[in-house]
């Protein structure tokens, strides 16, 4: 699969979690403080789970050099 489709690929919580290699309850409570690092939260109606872009979630992962 080519990098730009795969970078952008929609993660579902437990997706991105699973990726950053952190729990998913920890994920549930600090997944509001990821727009702060870049990371867009696609929600598109109130009960919906949050849902991430893939380059977003690499970019957050990123080390400031």
């Amino acid at each position: 699969m080519p990098i730009a489709i795969q970078e952008n690929e929609i993660l579902t919580l437990a997706q991105a979690c699973r990726l950053i290699g952190i729990s998913r309850w920890h994920g549930y409570r600090i997944y509001f403080k990821w727009p702060d690092y870049g990371v867009r939260v696609l929600k598109h109606s109130p009960n919906a789970q949050p849902r991430f872009y893939r380059r977003d979630i690499l970019r957050m992962m990123e080390v400031k050099k």
